[in-house]
Formats: structure tokens, C-alpha cells, sequence
């Protein structure tokens, strides 16, 4: 899987991560799509629709199971 250059990335990334506020990543990541960032279930659901994984495999793996059910409802 491609790696974003590290000047690419959200400096607040790291601060995030240090002071726990992880919850808050899916938000930086949606925002740093224009630099590559993807989150794991963007990541699930491409390789879904590119035949490389199951459906029961995606829904396995993701983390908003609720969010994903609606992708293979739509």
C-alpha cells in the first residue's frame, strides 16, 4: 500500500496521537485525502470493489461495521 512523504502529512497527526485523541484521526484523515490519506475502511471498501476481498472480509474488518452494512446496502 502507498505510503504518503512525510512533509505530506498533517503535522497535528502526531500531536493527536501523543496527547490520545485518537478518535479524532478519521477526521484528519478525511481531510487529508488531497494528500493520499485514506482511512481503513475506504482502504476495506476498494478492495472490495476491486474483487480482492470478500464482502464478509470487508464487513470483518472494518471499523464502522453500521457505516459499512450501508455501503453494500446502496
Amino acid at each position: 500500500m502507498p505510503r504518503a512523504a512525510p512533509s505530506a502529512v498533517p503535522r497535528n497527526v502526531g500531536a493527536t496521537i501523543r496527547e490520545g485523541k485518537t478518535f479524532m484521526l478519521n477526521g484528519i484523515m478525511q481531510t487529508g485525502k488531497s494528500v493520499g490519506m485514506i482511512t481503513m475502511d475506504e482502504s476495506l471498501r476498494q478492495l472490495y470493489v476491486k474483487g480482492i476481498i470478500s464482502k464478509d472480509e470487508t464487513l470483518f474488518r472494518s471499523d464502522d461495521k453500521n457505516q459499512m452494512k450501508s455501503f453494500f446496502e446502496s
